[in-house]
């Protein structure tokens, strides 16, 4: 019969209605039988790439058990967020999908700190230029590692997260709504809780003062209209750093 693989580029879809359709064809159940397969095909796929990005992640907690604690908290924020998006008018690319999509990837944003020196990643006091650069380039390193992801929200986050909403951000100077939606709302989650928490360069701030810190950017650093949102759902965002803060 062949080999079935799972991936969405336009070869393999033809390659599946090729295998696929002849036998479907002969019993009259088309799409319900192919649809089947595809599910299968997939949920098997999905899993894979799943585990696989798990231990880069897991991977990350090694390297810094702050970083392992954050990222979670991402998570949980960027799902906040997009599930309260859903539906709203200027928000159409956010269904069911995105939702699940962002529910994983998010926690995949500072992935590329896997390539951070430890003396620059850890370092008590301010990072001169040099050591800013090469931290810097961990948008790039996470944009690399996850390139052979199928979904392009895994890219996009690890490159843009760091981009500002007035262009002054990095790693390439983007601005307004140039920067992926997935990146703006992983953006306001990763700030929120690079605030709260404690880091060897810095004290953390309380729910109140991040909170003020992040008025202040808007429109500057932050997407408007997610940052109003932000401040709309800002005690449960406390509920989740509370909850998840070990």
């Amino acid at each position: 019969m062949g080999r079935l693989l799972p991936f969405s580029n336009d070869n393999t879809s033809s390659f599946l209605r090729a295998m696929i359709q002849p036998c479907l064809c002969r019993h009259g159940e088309r799409p319900r039988a192919y649809m089947v397969q595809w599910d299968i095909i997939t949920k098997e796929y999905k899993e894979l790439l799943q585990k696989t990005f798990l231990s880069l992640l897991e991977a990350s907690k090694l390297k810094d058990n702050d970083t392992g604690e954050h990222i979670e908290r991402v998570n949980d924020y960027a799902l906040l967020l997009s599930r309260h998006l859903k539906g709203r008018e200027g928000y159409e690319e956010i269904n069911d999908e995105f939702i699940e999509d962002i529910g994983f990837l998010a926690a995949m944003h500072d992935v590329g700190k896997i390539g951070t020196p430890d003396d620059i990643l850890n370092k008590s006091g301010p990072l001169d230029d040099w050591e800013r650069e090469i931290m810097n380039e961990h948008t790039k390193n996470g944009a690399y590692i996850l390139s052979t992801h199928p979904k392009s929200m895994a890219k996009d986050i690890a490159l843009s997260h760091h981009e500002k909403w007035d262009g002054n951000g990095y790693p390439y100077g983007i601005f307004g709504e140039m920067i992926p939606l997935c990146a703006r709302i992983v953006c306001i989650a990763d700030v929120y809780d690079a605030l709260r928490s404690k880091r060897s360069y810095k004290k953390s701030f309380t729910h109140a003062k991040s909170v003020s810190i992040m008025k202040k950017g808007r429109e500057k650093h932050f997407d408007p209209a997610l940052l109003d949102l932000f401040l709309e759902l800002n005690k449960e965002f406390a509920a989740i750093y509370n909850s998840r803060n070990k």
